[in-house]
């Protein structure tokens, strides 16, 4: 079965995770520097080949109230950018309270918050991703 990739978008970092063959499961991947347009969507570009990838699910930033808001309109922006230049479907996904919870399980797991930094991208699309799949697939 193809894999579904989820995305943490930032502006300066975006977290990907993949999912299991059987879509089930998601997993950390990369995080990827968003230093410009073209190395995001080259970087995803090899994922998605190499992975065999379908779908990417981005994460959408809600407010309290479930709205998009400025932050919103900016992701949806860049998801649909990338659906057009990489030809692939995309998803969006609540991520309210994402980081959060990323940030506590990194630190459960006996990572500072100094050295959490490193995965918390990739961590928050993890949790995106376990959503949507959960949500669909579950």
């Amino acid at each position: 079965m193809p894999k579904i990739i989820g995305l943490d978008y930032g502006k300066k970092r975006i977290g990907v995770a993949i999912s299991s063959e059987d879509n089930q499961y998601s997993f950390p991947y990369e995080t990827i520097d968003n230093t410009s347009k073209q190395a995001v969507e080259n970087s995803l570009r090899k994922i998605i080949q190499d992975e065999e990838v379908v779908k990417l699910v981005i994460g959408m930033p809600l407010n309290q109230h479930g709205d998009k808001g400025e932050a919103g309109e900016m992701v949806e922006k860049f998801g649909q950018r990338l659906g057009q230049a990489l030809g692939i479907k995309i998803v969006f996904e609540d991520e309210r309270f994402s980081s959060v919870q990323a940030s506590k399980q990194l630190q459960d797991s006996g990572l500072n918050a100094k050295k959490s930094r490193k995965y918390i991208d990739q961590q928050s699309a993890q949790l995106i991703l376990q959503t949507y799949l959960e949500r669909h697939y579950g």
